[in-house]
């Protein structure tokens, strides 16, 4: 499968050409990026997508030298269980970020 990614949304790409799964993460602030939901179409779940997902989208914000807050419980898990791998990009989490994050 391939993996596309515009206007903040990274979309995975079966052979077929459909999309099968997704991410969101809109601009939050300068800097910051928020993933605010993933999806996978249900006929796709079970085979560990989403977190080929997830993985696609962090990577990413790590090599455009972004940080990142989750809202999308998936990804608020991901992160609290791969803390020490992502923990230079997960952005610092203070009353204002986490009142923004109520928005979303």
């Amino acid at each position: 499968m391939k993996k596309i990614i515009e206007n903040n949304r990274l979309s995975l790409i079966n052979e077929k050409n459909e999309e099968v799964g997704f991410a969101t993460f809109p601009v939050f602030k300068d800097g910051v990026v928020i993933i605010d939901h993933t999806f996978v179409n249900s006929e796709y779940r079970g085979q560990n997508l989403a977190y080929h997902i997830v993985t696609a989208v962090l990577d990413y914000i790590r090599e455009n030298n972004l940080k990142v807050v989750a809202s999308c419980p998936y990804v608020i898990k991901f992160l609290d269980r791969n803390k020490e791998k992502y923990q230079d990009i997960i952005a610092v989490i203070d009353e204002e970020v986490t009142e923004q994050c109520k928005l979303f």
